[in-house]
């Protein structure tokens, strides 16, 4: 029976009395209904996304867009993946990613696009290079790697400490320069080389991060490096599971 129907006494003559407080809360529940009927119908008027599947596939659509992994891409273009991103981070099922459920991290991951214009997105004087995250939880290890072609790479190599949740502070250790596989040279961080990773979206197959460098503090009551300050506003890093571990993880 409709809503309407059953909330209405009929009867004949002067004893036919309309429920007012249940026509009340009917007609409420009817503008609801109707109000997301209207939002869904413009939504696909428009063009847009109507679910979290669609929302993600207009995210790496946009970014596999993006030349060079962003670092070439245009104003609009980033104003529209930051667009896109909202939902998405609004819909995240990983809770605690850099804490409780930080296993979903585990792999390789491969960059798709990103907003900052250093070596992390790829590029190396007038090239951009394909950039991969490699992380092992249980090793607390995390790698990440620069390469042009098969004959030039970049190697990162870095572990971290939990912050909250949701954040991480990593403490980046050498950087290795290598020429067909061999070290050219490696260079060793000092202990204030840190940087900030807030995790706003993962899944099974997509990451999406936010990076800005920070340097430590010293306050009284906590041990050096614990506090940082941040330097310059964030970069966003949107990123894709190729492996489900990382190279070093005997199979």
């Amino acid at each position: 029976m409709s809503c309407l129907g059953s909330n209405i006494v009929i009867a004949s003559g002067l004893n036919a009395r309309p429920n007012l407080p249940r026509l009340a809360a009917c007609s409420t529940k009817l503008r609801r209904q109707s109000s997301r009927r209207f939002v869904r119908a413009r939504s696909s008027l428009e063009g847009g996304p109507t679910t979290i599947s669609e929302v993600k596939q207009k995210v790496v659509k946009l970014c596999k867009d993006a030349p060079g992994n962003g670092v070439d891409a245009s104003s609009e273009m980033r104003v529209q993946i930051a667009e896109a991103l909202m939902p998405l981070e609004k819909q995240n099922p990983t809770a605690k990613p850099a804490s409780e459920d930080a296993a979903a991290l585990d792999g390789i991951w491969r960059l798709e696009y990103t907003t900052t214009q250093g070596n992390s997105a790829g590029k190396l004087g007038p090239f951009v290079g394909e950039v991969t995250q490699e992380v092992d939880i249980s090793g607390k290890k995390y790698v990440n790697c620069v390469r042009l072609g098969t004959f030039l790479s970049l190697v990162l190599s870095a572990d971290w400490k939990v912050l909250n949740d949701v954040t991480w502070k990593v403490i980046f250790k050498t950087l290795q320069v290598k020429m067909f596989g061999f070290v050219l040279k490696e260079i060793e961080f000092p202990p204030s080389a840190t940087g900030l990773w807030r995790m706003s979206y993962v899944d099974s197959d997509l990451r999406i991060l936010w990076t800005r460098g920070s340097t430590p503090k010293k306050s009284e009551g906590t041990e050096a490096g614990d506090e940082v300050e941040l330097n310059s506003g964030e970069s966003v890093f949107v990123l894709r599971k190729v492996a489900e571990q990382a190279s070093w993880v005997a199979k």
